[in-house]
């Protein structure tokens, strides 16, 4: 146990305030933190340590120095009672390499609130990163970024496509729609509306030309290296997909099982896309993660995109999410029959001015991917 009014050990001292302090953790809280996300989080806690803790916060291949990117709130019994950590990932800019901190985790026990401990444990984590960035957050993180002096950068958008009906929803659907309609009859006619639309959801067969073709990749191979130095520079912000990044992120992540889609043109790898199955306690969707493509080559977008719908109507998912913020992966999705069910805004700050358009984002930045679907 800590000593009442003495400053922690740690490699960076924050704020001491109210006799709570504020501070950056070191890999000895582990245990204390363990404790603290256990009654954070509940029935969710084993997604969120210890492996994907470690993943994130220790063997993250990214981290700045030897200290977890994570800041904490302690009270005077030496009890965490608050977080906000950062996922470090590399942010290339105008062609300029960064680390960016993805604000995550970030919760504050409910019988200590009201105190202002949220926007010092934000404010810690802002001052403990490079870049420090939010895409998907509650509102009340974004109302206290925004106090810290956050952007917002452009929005992105978010986009579902329903490939299985299921009988219930149709028969909610009718009722919602058609208040007129008998009982009796919206139950005989949600079965047969379920299954005309599944037939009319079916993706498209495409025959693409002999030159295109997609595969199944067992894993990220120094092909991805290559197309990362041949498009990277097609985006002015993004973050970096080389084989290094990838394989951590998606191979290495705890509990999710992503599949990977090989676009190919005259047998050189031209894009990718990276897909899981949602499993419970997550709804039934199927998760587009990641679409890199050169943005003008509509063919290999296209590919892919249909091959990702095909592999998920295998998969018999109820409905695919998606998100982008670039122009041409959203007309894809508008033209593959995706709706727009909400968009987001990102925030944002930097050491330097972080460009107005030309961003790379989607569901697989930030901590959007996570397991279970936030």
């Amino acid at each position: 146990m800590r000593v009442l009014g003495a400053l922690p050990p740690g490699p960076s001292f924050f704020r001491y305030h109210s006799k709570v302090i504020i501070r950056q953790a070191t890999y000895a809280d582990k245990p204390d933190i363990f404790e603290f996300l256990e009654s954070a989080y509940a029935g969710r806690s084993e997604f969120k340590f210890p492996h994907r803790w470690e993943w994130a916060y220790e063997t993250n291949p990214y981290l700045p120095g030897d200290a977890p990117p994570v800041w904490i709130a302690v009270a005077p019994d030496g009890r965490v009672i608050g977080q906000s950590a950062a996922l470090v990932e590399p942010l290339v800019v105008d062609g300029a390499e960064y680390r960016v901190g993805w604000g995550v985790d970030f919760f504050v026990l409910p019988e200590y609130r009201g105190q202002g401990l949220g926007k010092q444990l934000q404010a810690a984590n802002d001052a403990g990163n490079e870049v420090f960035m939010s895409l998907s957050m509650a509102e009340s993180a974004a109302g206290i970024k925004r106090g810290l002096g956050l952007e917002s950068l452009p929005a992105v958008g978010v986009y579902t496509r329903i490939l299985h009906h299921d009988p219930d929803s149709v028969r909610a659907t009718l009722a919602r729609r058609y208040r007129w309609m008998p009982p009796w009859l919206t139950n005989s006619l949600s079965k047969p509306a379920a299954r005309l639309l599944t037939k009319r959801s079916r993706p498209r067969q495409l025959t693409p030309p002999p030159s295109l073709q997609v595969r199944r990749e067992p894993h990220f191979s120094e092909a991805f290296d290559r197309l990362w130095a041949r498009l990277g520079g097609e985006y002015r912000a993004l973050v970096r997909r080389d084989a290094r990044y990838l394989t951590w992120k998606f191979k290495h992540q705890p509990h999710v099982q992503h599949e990977i889609l090989g676009g190919y043109r005259d047998g050189n790898l031209s894009g990718y896309a990276v897909l899981r199955r949602a499993s419970p306690p997550e709804r039934d969707a199927g998760v587009l993660v990641d679409l890199f493509t050169e943005p003008t080559d509509r063919a290999v977008t296209t590919l892919l995109l249909e091959a990702a719908l095909q592999r998920f109507w295998e998969l018999e998912v109820t409905f695919v999410t998606a998100a982008s913020s670039a122009p041409h992966l959203r007309d894809a999705l508008f033209t593959a029959e995706f709706k727009e069910s909400k968009t987001v805004t990102p925030l944002a700050r930097a050491p330097f001015s972080l460009p107005g358009e030309g961003w790379l984002l989607g569901k697989g930045d930030h901590d959007w991917d996570q397991y279970p679907l936030a």
